[in-house]
């Protein structure tokens, strides 16, 4: 049993030195992207804290990090981003991973216009080429670049 556990805190130790690998380029891709979203100094970190404790998902501990402006420290992106900023984050992860599954955006539109909401579009019609993608928007910069829409009106009967 002891040579069991030894085995598995190895292969443990491997995964996590993968991990860290893997986070350190894919914060700097993520990092690219949210910066021609619009979110300029801003920087995003994907933490990996190795433990001791063998785990179903391995022996570490993931973080999301943002820094929203240079000089400011990083702080848990679920605790300081707005939905808007969250929005564009995730595009952004889903554009770095080349994401397959389906994804729906509801008004990733918040907070920007002009350029940003161009760019957006764009970012979103490159992640349409290998899944679908629904994003319900306001701008017309996001909905010019679809292929498809559908007018979604509210009323009061």
């Amino acid at each position: 049993m002891i040579v069991a556990k030894e085995e598995t805190i190895n292969y443990g130790k491997i995964l996590s030195k993968q991990r860290k690998k893997k986070a350190k380029e894919m914060s700097k891709e993520i990092t690219e992207v949210i910066q021609k979203l619009n979110m300029k100094g801003a920087e995003f970190t994907i933490e990996v804290n190795s433990g001791e404790e063998i785990r179903k998902n391995g022996m570490d501990e993931v973080s999301f990090m943002i820094t929203s402006n240079k000089g400011e420290d990083s702080r848990e992106l679920m605790n300081i981003a707005s939905g808007g900023e969250l929005s564009r984050i995730m595009l952004a992860i889903f554009v770095v991973n080349n994401e397959k599954l389906p994804i729906v955006f509801d008004e990733i539109d918040g907070g920007i216009g002009g350029n940003t909401g161009t760019v957006v579009g764009e970012y979103l019609r490159k992640l349409s080429e290998t899944t679908q993608v629904i994003a319900i928007t306001h701008l017309g910069q996001i909905a010019a670049l679809s292929d498809s829409h559908i007018q979604v009106e509210k009323s009061e009967v």
